[in-house]
């Protein structure tokens, strides 16, 4: 009988120690949708419309026919952008990212504490800069061909955002 004790206990533990560890995962993803890794983030964020803007069919065909043609040029910029860091670069990296977002950073002054935290060699900053103007560059493409089929009225939701967004 004691020893059926000493095994409940024990799971009884366990399972305290590990609620929240689940609980934590369950916030992480209260909205019901799927989190993605920071590279896939970045591919997404390439083809994101605005909320605001509703394609026809026939625009979501084109959309995705844009898609397929630039996203692997952006997955590949991506992965060149993600061998850039040694290890120790990525978790000081992340870190500086977490504490940076809980103290309420955005744009800029996050991305100053985030640099600051990585010290990236003269050498890899070279390299970053020019996977950002790569990247800048062909995400630039991606916007001249989805507005190449949007109606004037989307085009203007979209300029909308984009000026939203730079205020």
């Amino acid at each position: 009988m004691q020893k059926i004790l000493v095994k409940l206990t024990v799971l009884a533990m366990a399972v305290f120690m590990a609620a929240p560890v689940w609980a934590a995962k369950d916030d992480d993803n209260k909205d019901g949708k799927k989190k993605l890794g920071e590279s896939a983030m970045v591919i997404e964020k390439s083809f994101e419309l605005p909320a605001t803007i509703t394609l026809t069919d026939e625009q979501k065909t084109k959309l995705a026919a844009v898609r397929t043609e630039f996203e692997p040029k952006v997955k590949e910029v991506v992965k060149k952008m993600g061998e850039v860091l040694n290890a120790e670069q990525k978790q000081a990296r992340q870190d500086a990212l977490k504490a940076g977002k809980a103290a309420g950073k955005k744009g800029k002054e996050l991305q100053a504490d985030v640099a600051a935290a990585v010290k990236m060699t003269p050498e890899q900053q070279k390299t970053h800069d020019e996977l950002t103007k790569e990247l800048k560059d062909v995400n630039g493409k991606i916007r001249e061909q989805i507005s190449g089929f949007l109606t004037e009225e989307q085009k203007t939701l979209l300029t909308a955002k984009k000026k939203k967004k730079d205020a």
